[in-house]
């Protein structure tokens, strides 16, 4: 076997190292790490449970307050104090409490255990759970000990407006937003897209003044829309299906309830040929005329989303092919998540220069 040692020095982005780690070819990698920093290690930990964690623990708190704090200016020192408090009065376990009454609500307990039916292993549903109790994240089996402390960075300001998404113009600065995201109001049930482009739009910071301002809309059910219109919703792709998800007991398919035919039923619009149903829905719906008449445009190519990001990529018979789409089926994804250039279809749009 080949030996290839890669020196790294002085990078102060792991990006790079990850990068260049995963390009290598099979060989022996030696690790020749030279930092003379000896807390590093607990650095980078702390920094993955500030971002992700519900909870700390108190060295974490106490390094931010007395070796960060020194480096910054009185000003900034301020906001740092904001995010190096939990509120007053906060405990572990109120805290806990209020955590667990989103991820552990009785009332989801069905979509839950719905969901952990599809997931890919039972090591998976276990750290899902476990997730979902703690908010913590560790290993499996990690020693859970000492993080005691609310993660006091887990906040972030908004400013709610109770009203109708076409009522916000009048709250709003005309021009004066970077980018605006409509979830699925997009959709024939709600808004539509056209009525959406009218309304916030204009909202939209001036090409001239930032090329890059992108209203991003997601389109939950036209994929599913456009396969009903042809009929062929009930009958498509199960071959496909198949090659993916075998079935050991063709008996089982009989009882329409069976957890077979459960776990058939969400898993088939994860092998449904979106692009094709998604073009049939533009066609209907008329994007070129909306465009034309709102005088917006929609981008050449995806600039902030890949387009159909939880579409299955490997093809059955790899290797690989099965694992990701069982991670897939238990991930509460439809496969139908398209994120487009402006489009389970996100689309981005921009402003056209010309006419703004």
């Amino acid at each position: 076997m080949a030996l290839t040692t890669v020196t790294i020095a002085a990078s102060r982005d792991l990006r790079n190292v990850v990068k260049t780690v995963v390009n290598l070819p099979d060989c022996l990698l030696l690790d020749q790490s030279s930092d003379e920093d000896s807390g590093i290690e607990r650095v980078a930990e702390s920094l993955i449970h500030l971002w992700y964690s519900a909870f700390v623990q108190p060295h974490t708190i106490d390094g931010i307050r007395d070796r960060v704090g020194p480096l910054i200016s009185e000003e900034e020192w301020l906001k740092l104090e904001k995010i190096t408090a939990a509120p007053k009065g906060l405990t572990y376990e109120e805290a806990s409490r209020i955590r667990q009454k989103v991820t552990l609500a009785p009332e989801r307990a069905d979509y839950r255990d719905r969901w952990s039916f599809n997931e890919a292993t039972p090591s998976a549903r276990l750290v899902s759970q476990r997730f979902r109790e703690d908010g913590l994240l560790l290993p499996f089996g990690h020693c859970r000990l000492g993080f005691t402390e609310p993660n006091p960075s887990r906040s972030v300001t908004f400013e709610m407006y109770c009203v109708n998404a076409t009522e916000l113009p009048k709250f709003l600065e005309a021009g004066g937003s970077a980018r605006i995201e409509v979830s699925n109001i997009v959709d024939g049930a709600y808004l539509g897209i056209e009525k959406t482009l009218s309304h916030l739009c204009p909202l939209l910071q001036a090409p001239g003044s930032n090329p890059h301002a992108t209203l991003i809309c997601v389109f939950l059910n036209a994929v599913m829309e456009a396969a009903k219109g042809t009929g062929q919703d009930d009958i498509e792709n199960f071959e496909l299906l198949f090659q993916y998800l075998p079935i050991t007991d063709p008996l089982s398919l009989v009882a329409p309830h069976s957890p077979d035919m459960l776990r058939i039923c969400d898993a088939r619009p994860l092998v449904r040929d979106v692009e094709k149903y998604f073009q049939m829905y533009r066609s209907r719906v008329g994007f070129e005329k909306i465009s034309t008449k709102l005088k917006v445009k929609e981008k050449n190519q995806n600039t902030i989303f890949e387009p159909w990001p939880t579409q299955l990529k490997i093809k059955p018979g790899h290797g690989g092919a099965e694992e990701e789409f069982r991670i897939l089926l238990g991930s509460h994804l439809s496969g139908m998540e398209q994120n487009g250039r402006g489009l389970n279809l996100w689309v981005d749009l921009s402003a056209e220069e010309s006419e703004r």
